[in-house]
């Protein structure tokens, strides 16, 4: 049957598997597969979303004035500088359709956040991707993004911590990745698990200096917000009159944006509920490695177990043992191919069983 044919790249775009929330013979399985927080928003977030129930009638402000307000006085920022967005994915789709056109070339690294390949392929755009050496702790040359840089460069991706790495780049490493590319070319810094990591205020102080860096973050994860889907970004005043101009008209609900001035409002509970994963990150990543078991260094609210064949037991039988005690994790491939399990960082309770597996006997 005949019908419309979709653009050119589309159908190149692979289809994005989300983390597992089911599998077959487990009633309640122990979910690690979405690096969702598994202490959850803050009680006040809660109250807040129940009390807004009665004005979904209504539509929400499309600038969401008062939550920018609050991220401004929350991170000390200048608030004409911060728009919102329907998650920070949808951030993507809006960088790209402002600063990109059909051949125009996004460059992004090798084992970064699948969608920023997705996005440049989506909109007929040439994705160009920078390697990263798994063997020194996903390292990457400055002198090769500068030779990848051409007349079409637009935008370079950043996901700082990496997912599905875990890695970070210091203040310093990110200042001299800025200082490699031209000034037409956009840096676009994802800090979605910044809070778990110690890279503080180095890409926000970077995209308050310069012209063409812009950060976003989420309240998917630290904040516990990941159903609701809010997203900001902060950069200089030209790119944000550009995204503005082509997100979506309403991005925040109104029970998101009532959530999101509750949990900014409870800085105790997010600030608690990080140095809980940070605890129980660092006590679960020293007994693997004692173990046996290849980790990077993470930085976000999980951890990547790798397999480069000195592992206690292969990809296949991790994952089996893994699945015998109920947990659900996420498994992912290297850009040369080597399978990964990427694990949140549970509850203590939650962790036990994934020692148990990983460290039989």
């Amino acid at each position: 049957m005949s019908g419309p044919v979709p653009v050119p790249g589309v159908m190149d775009v692979p289809d994005y598997i989300q983390g597992a929330s089911t599998a077959p013979g487990i009633a309640n399985p122990i979910k690690l597969s979405s690096n969702e927080n598994v202490y959850g928003p803050s009680p006040k977030a809660v109250e807040a979303i129940c009390r807004a129930a009665g004005d979904v009638h209504l539509y929400p402000e499309g600038t969401s004035p008062e939550v920018c307000q609050a991220i401004a006085e929350y991170w000390n920022l200048p608030e004409d500088r911060i728009i919102t967005t329907t998650g920070s994915d949808q951030l993507i789709l809006v960088i790209l359709r402002a600063f990109m056109r059909a051949g125009d070339e996004g460059m992004y690294f090798s084992d970064g956040f699948a969608k920023y390949r997705s996005g440049v392929t989506g909109i007929g755009g040439v994705p160009v991707e920078i390697q990263r050496d798994k063997d020194r702790g996903f390292a990457f040359d400055l002198e090769e993004v500068r030779a990848a840089v051409t007349p079409r460069t637009r935008i370079l991706f950043l996901d700082n911590p990496g997912n599905p790495t875990g890695v970070a780049l210091s203040g310093e490493a990110l200042r001299a990745l800025h200082a490699v590319l031209p000034p037409d070319v956009l840096l676009v810094i994802d800090e979605a698990y910044v809070e778990y990591s110690e890279i503080g205020r180095a890409g926000l102080d970077l995209a308050a200096s310069q012209g063409n860096v812009i950060v976003f973050r989420t309240f998917s994860k630290a904040f516990g917000l990941a159903g609701l889907r809010v997203g900001w970004a902060f950069g200089p005043k030209p790119i944000l009159d550009a995204l503005n101009r082509v997100r979506t008209t309403f991005p925040l609900t109104i029970p998101s944006i009532a959530a999101v001035l509750a949990a900014l409002d409870d800085r105790a509970h997010v600030e608690t509920s990080v140095e809980a994963v940070k605890r129980t990150r660092a006590r679960v990543v020293e007994r693997l490695r004692a173990g046996g078991w290849t980790i990077p260094e993470p930085a976000g609210n999980f951890l990547l177990l790798r397999f480069p064949g000195t592992e206690p037991m292969s990809y296949e039988a991790a994952d089996a043992a893994l699945l015998a005690k109920g947990v659900l994790v996420r498994p992912n491939k290297l850009v040369d191919g080597e399978k990964v399990l990427r694990i949140t960082i549970g509850m203590d309770d939650q962790m036990r069983p994934v020692l148990d597996a990983l460290l039989p006997g």
